[in-house]
């Protein structure tokens, strides 16, 4: 009996795992949406949707479609020992982590939360991003340690790399020695936070970052201009408009949902991301 070809794919988590699943070549994206739920145990992933990297950018897919239509010829080629690569990543963000019901779901979205926060460029909120490192030093490591005398133990402020908790214009701009030295006291305040309760509270202080709870979407400007430099950011609460300056992004305008009447877009799958035409803002 002749074998049915089939096709590699790893799935990328947020929490830096992985999930490797073999799917039919005419899969459709529901297939490997079907696979990481099995592995994950889970019956829904709620906010989450598979997406491919294109450019630096991620396309999110539409699960009815086929695969080959996201990875072209290359998915048709006999003898591939390379997986084909997606990422497991939020589509839209919650008001409040208790929406999400599977404690599995939940603390897949405090990591990609985690993972917002390192590369946000919220220079103002400096003080937001020590309460998220405690939060999520809580979150991760329970407990810090006492001395007999009540105070939090001196060698405490080395069991974390400040990478891990802090983004790196924060880290050049305060020192990784200053970071080690006052955030262990800020984590001792939550001393008796169950994990649990501290995911929770890092993903209500994570909703505060102005480009945190963000899904970006790069604007189409013209046909001949290859990648444009204008972003929209979709939150919960509007649309933030962001324009790209030397690989940063720098807010440019915000507007409530109350104050967009049209907002109409074109999904172009040949474009390195969803792009929109045009946004009437009026």
């Amino acid at each position: 009996m002749r074998t049915k070809p089939t096709r590699r794919v790893c799935v990328l988590l947020p929490n830096k795992q992985h999930l490797d699943c073999s799917v039919r070549m005419r899969a459709r994206g529901q297939e490997v949406m079907n696979a990481v739920l099995r592995q994950l145990g889970v019956g829904d992933l709620q906010v989450f949707g598979l997406a491919l990297l294109r450019d630096n950018e991620y396309l999110f897919l539409d699960l009815e479609e086929k695969l080959s239509k996201y990875f072209g010829k290359i998915w048709s080629r006999k003898s591939l020992s390379v997986p084909f690569i997606l990422f497991l990543r939020v589509k839209f963000y919650l008001e409040s982590g208790l929406l999400i019901l599977s404690s599995k779901v939940q603390q897949l979205y405090y990591w990609e939360l985690r993972q917002k926060a390192l590369h946000s460029q919220s220079r103002h909120q400096e003080a937001l991003f020590f309460q998220l490192a405690a939060s999520a030093l809580q979150a991760d490591v329970g407990d810090l340690e006492r001395q007999e005398g009540g105070e939090e133990k001196q060698e405490s402020m080395q069991y974390f790399l400040p990478e891990d908790y802090f983004p790196p214009w924060l880290i050049n701009h305060r020192g990784r020695n200053f970071l080690l030295q006052h955030s262990p006291a800020l984590h001792g305040e939550l001393r008796g936070l169950p994990p649990s309760r501290a995911i929770l509270q890092y993903l209500k202080e994570a909703s505060g970052l102005q480009d945190g709870a963000l899904t970006f979407y790069r604007m189409k400007q013209g046909k001949k201009e290859r990648r444009s430099s204008i972003l929209l950011g979709v939150a919960l609460t509007g649309v933030h408009v962001y324009q790209e300056v030397e690989g940063k992004q720098c807010a440019l305008f915000f507007f409530t949902w109350s104050d967009i009447e049209h907002f109409t877009f074109q999904v172009g799958f040949l474009e390195a991301s969803h792009s929109f035409s045009y946004v009437d803002l009026t």
